[in-house]
C-alpha cells in the first residue's frame, strides 16, 4: 500500500466539507431574519436530520447541490435586504453552478429563483444596473 490516502478520500473529504458549507449557509439565512441565537440551533437542528448528513458520506453531488441552492437563496435575500446587484449576479452565477452539477436541479433550483425572482419583480425592488463599459469584448475587424 502506498503512503497517502486513497483517492476516493479527497471526494468524501469535499462531500464532508459541502455538508458543513449547507449548515453555515442555512445559519446565514436564518442569522439574516432572526439573529445569530437562532442561526446556531438551526444549524444543530439540521445537522440532527439523517438526509442531509447522510448526504455527506455518499459518492454523489447531492451535498453540493444543496449547498449551492441554498447560497444562491442567500443572495437573492441579501439582495432584497441590502439592494447591492451583486448579489443578485452572484445568485444567477449560483444557480448556473447548480444546473452544471445536477440534471435534476433544474426543476428545484428554478422554483426557488423563480419564486424569489417573482416577489423581487412583483414588489418593484429589481434596481440593476450596470457600471463601465457595456459592450467589453473586443472587435476583430
Amino acid at each position: 500500500r502506498s503512503p497517502g490516502c486513497r483517492p476516493t478520500e479527497f471526494f468524501l473529504s469535499f462531500q464532508i466539507w459541502m455538508t458543513v458549507g449547507t449548515l453555515i449557509a442555512a445559519g446565514q439565512i436564518v442569522e439574516l431574519f432572526v439573529g445569530r441565537r437562532y442561526a446556531v440551533r438551526c444549524m444543530t437542528l439540521l445537522s440532527c436530520i439523517p438526509g442531509i448528513m447522510n448526504m455527506s458520506i455518499t459518492a454523489k453531488t447531492d451535498s453540493m447541490t444543496v449547498f449551492m441552492q441554498l447560497v444562491m437563496l442567500l443572495f437573492l435575500l441579501l439582495y432584497i435586504r441590502r439592494q447591492k446587484s451583486a448579489y443578485l449576479v452572484l445568485a444567477v452565477d449560483a444557480y448556473l453552478m447548480t444546473l452544471v452539477l445536477k440534471p435534476t436541479a433544474l426543476v428545484f433550483s428554478t422554483a426557488a429563483a423563480g419564486m424569489a425572482g417573482l416577489y423581487i419583480l412583483l414588489t418593484r425592488l429589481l434596481k440593476f444596473r450596470l457600471k463601465g463599459k457595456v459592450f467589453f469584448l473586443p472587435v476583430f475587424i
